[in-house]
């Protein structure tokens, strides 16, 4: 895709594909990097609906680098999306 979402202190965002593995740094996004993309299934869901169904679950001043980072997030955005 040609967007990303992620969550940080501000809660969720988005920003271009890629942009918070190079913390939005104009390096080319095309350059040679560790990052792996897969794909882990579909969705019918807009973008602003899977902002408003995770926007009460991580909104802005919960992050913890512990207990609910990049990684909580990513797992219920995963479950959200493909409900697997």
């Amino acid at each position: 895709g040609t967007k990303e979402y992620y969550f940080d202190t501000d809660g969720i965002a988005s920003a271009p594909a890629l942009w918070s593995h190079f913390s939005g740094a104009d390096d080319d996004l095309n350059a040679e990097s560790n990052t792996e993309v897969f794909t882990v299934g579909y969705t019918h869901l807009s973008g602003s609906a899977f902002c408003q169904g995770l926007e009460g679950f991580f909104p802005g001043g919960s992050y913890d680098v512990l207990l609910k980072n990049c990684n909580a997030f990513t797992d219920a955005a995963c479950y959200f999306l493909t409900r697997q």
